[in-house]
């Protein structure tokens, strides 16, 4: 937990813990934990991803657009050495 509390802006604490959550069907925390890192960094792709999990198995299809927000962020290029011509 003391982690979690430390890491400013790195989600991947909250991002593991909310795994962890939805692993073991605490899917409220799950969710919890996935608004606090986007909270963050609203351009974390596995935080909606792990948003738009939580809200499924709460039952909560209405708000299952997550997902869709994950896939429009993760299709977006990235600047990289490898796609630089050498």
């Amino acid at each position: 937990m003391q982690a979690i509390h430390e890491t400013n802006d790195d989600v991947r604490p909250l991002g593991n813990r909310s795994a962890c959550y939805a692993m073991v069907g605490k899917y409220a925390e799950a969710l919890r934990d996935a608004n606090t890192g986007l909270g963050l960094r609203p351009r974390w792709v596995k935080g909606w991803n792990r948003k738009g999990l939580a809200h499924f198995y709460l039952g909560q299809y209405a708000e299952v657009r997550p997902f869709g927000r994950a896939l429009t962020l993760h299709r977006k290029p990235r600047a990289s050495s490898k796609h630089r011509g050498a």
